[in-house]
């Protein structure tokens, strides 16, 4: 943020100057520092439309059968391929948050599915 603020001032300052490869060196730092503070922002977004989908990945498969717990099992092993397997650090890290989230889906509806067992009446 401070890189994008030093730019823009450094751009009002050349057009004040009229320096022209100056100006254009400005205008190429706040370009770029708006440019990393999309990818950082951005990157939230995306991990949540991921964490969204995996979500509905685990609904879909239990409407295709399977139950549960298999579901939760399944894609859990898919991503630890996946992390196993990626040599990108920055890839390999969203792998592991969609990971740990996913463990998170799961211990939350064993223990709803524990709850809706107990309210159950046994025959």
């Amino acid at each position: 943020m401070a890189a994008l603020a030093i730019g823009l001032g450094g751009a009002v300052g050349e057009l004040w100057v009229q320096d022209g490869l100056l100006l254009l060196l400005a205008l190429g730092l706040c370009g770029i520092s708006g440019y990393r503070l999309w990818q950082k922002n951005n990157s939230d977004r995306k991990l949540k439309e991921s964490l969204e989908a995996d979500e509905k990945a685990i609904t879909l498969a239990t409407r295709f059968g399977y139950s549960l717990p298999n579901a939760y099992k399944s894609l859990g092993s898919a991503f630890k391929s996946l992390i196993e397997q990626t040599p990108n650090r920055r890839q390999r890290k969203q792998y592991e948050a969609r990971l740990q989230a996913l463990r998170r889906s799961a211990s939350k509806a064993k223990t709803k599915m524990q709850q809706q067992e107990g309210k159950r009446p046994r025959i």
